[in-house]
């Protein structure tokens, strides 16, 4: 599922019909034998995700709205459950900020710069061909202190 919505959906621009061939040849690639009750399968688990929505019998890329809170929780429990640097390369690698409905590494980087102006982040930095953050708090800080971006 992950692997779907990373790689097959999360490239579709909202708004746009998710063609049911996108799943077919999903499905293919996963399992090759036709199995087409994956194929309604797939559909069903992507639309109670909220990825995708039902809109004049058609299935349709949702427009999301990620919490960039959920983005800095799940960055410091991957990389930083206790303040440390890590490179924005290695959070873009790791495509957890996808499944939460992160479309572009643009935003991610605004995201950090915003948490960087609101000091939720100790800096963000870029040095020469290398962009990387400093947090400031460890991940028990953030429940204990309820902080929010």
């Amino acid at each position: 599922m992950a692997h779907f919505v990373t790689r097959h959906l999360i490239p579709i621009v909202p708004g746009s019909m998710l063609e049911r061939q996108v799943l077919k040849e999903f499905i293919r690639e996963v399992d090759p034998k036709d199995r087409p009750k994956m194929v309604k399968r797939l559909a069903q688990v992507v639309r109670r995700l909220g990825f995708v929505v039902r809109e004049h019998q058609r299935d349709v890329v949702a427009q999301l709205s990620p919490s960039k809170t959920a983005f800095l929780i799940l960055l410091h429990h991957i990389f930083a459950p206790t303040p440390r640097i890590v490179t924005l390369g290695d959070i873009l690698d790791d495509p957890f900020w996808k499944y939460l409905g992160f479309r572009q590494a643009d935003v991610i980087r605004r995201t950090l710069h915003e948490a960087n102006a609101q000091e939720l982040i100790a800096s963000y930095a870029a040095i020469d061909q290398l962009e990387q953050i400093t947090t400031r708090y460890s991940l028990d800080e953030w429940f204990r202190q309820r902080l929010q971006l």
